[in-house]
């Protein structure tokens, strides 16, 4: 058997346009239906999952979504943490930080991760910088965990890194929701004090906000040289109204037209298909709205 390796996308502007995936919070057949050729997909593999049982693991909720990729490339954020390996003061949280005796618990599911997926990205957790102790308890099996824990998180990411890093596999840390100054001093001391080849970020906008993307990436550029990835966003809204579709496409296009200038390498939409939250899908109900069919353009360099 054979496999594709992809390499990690790095190299500082030297290519006119970002590269362009979409997330998918479950890779279902039909979902995968409505990618476009030549995108990349992103998708989440929870460690909390797979070794609920420690030194026992269990594929079977995702080697079916993997084989629904197909020759697609991909990457995939690892996250939450099993209950046996969770700190004592979170431990009712999926999202918390794990004991550091586990992290070669985790570095070894990460490890087998890479062997058994062969993603070109590995992404450490999502949007880390959010203290689960303010969420919706039903969140925190999402994203969320080592809020308040700036350092910890920083040395956790040393440690994965020296520990999974391996040829033609990219380390993004981040996924940093950035939404306060709190959340912005957590992405200093990670930059300061962390390890990684990419730092990733999200950014979710409504309005006519269309330039918060660019806002956050010009702030973290004067913070690091490290390559920064937009590895969540989308154009979203809780009520749809008669424009939303058009100020949503807008929204895509403008993304990209702006990503070199405002050095951003790789935009993620959150999502592709079929997951209903606040209206950010490119297909809805089966309606492929005319932000998949500017995505599909993009896609093409049409636009």
């Amino acid at each position: 058997m054979t496999h594709n390796v992809y390499l990690p996308f790095i190299a500082h502007n030297t290519t006119p346009k970002p590269v362009l995936s979409t997330y998918l919070e479950n890779v279902t057949a039909s979902r995968m239906a409505y990618a476009v050729p030549g995108q990349h997909i992103a998708w989440g593999v929870k460690w909390s999952e797979v070794e609920k049982v420690r030194g026992v693991y269990d594929w079977s909720l995702y080697d079916g979504q993997h084989a629904n990729i197909g020759e697609y490339p991909h990457r995939i954020t690892v996250k939450m943490t099993p209950e046996w390996a969770r700190i004592e003061e979170r431990k009712e949280f999926a999202c918390a930080p794990m004991k550091p005796e586990y992290y070669w618990h985790f570095g070894n599911f990460v490890l087998e991760v890479i062997l058994r997926y062969k993603p070109y990205a590995i992404e450490l957790w999502n949007e880390p910088d959010v203290d689960p102790r303010i969420m919706i308890p039903s969140h925190t099996d999402y994203y969320g965990g080592w809020g308040g824990m700036s350092r910890e998180y920083a040395d956790f990411t040393v440690w994965t890194y020296k520990s999974v890093k391996v040829p033609g596999v990219t380390i993004m840390a981040g996924a940093l929701m950035l939404i306060g100054e709190d959340q912005w001093q957590f992405a200093a001391d990670l930059i300061e004090y962390g390890q990684f080849d990419v730092l990733s970020f999200h950014n979710y906008s409504h309005g006519r906000l269309y330039d918060m993307p660019f806002e956050k990436a010009d702030r973290l550029r004067t913070m690091t040289d490290k390559p920064l990835w937009l590895s969540e966003t989308a154009y979203q809204t809780t009520e749809l109204y008669d424009d939303f579709e058009w100020e949503q496409a807008h929204y895509l296009e403008h993304l990209v037209e702006g990503a070199k200038a405002h050095d951003i390498e790789y935009i993620c939409w959150y999502t592709l298909a079929q997951n209903g939250w606040r209206n950010t899908d490119l297909v809805m109900d089966g309606h492929k709205k005319l932000a998949w069919y500017s995505f599909e353009k993009l896609i093409g360099g049409d636009v």
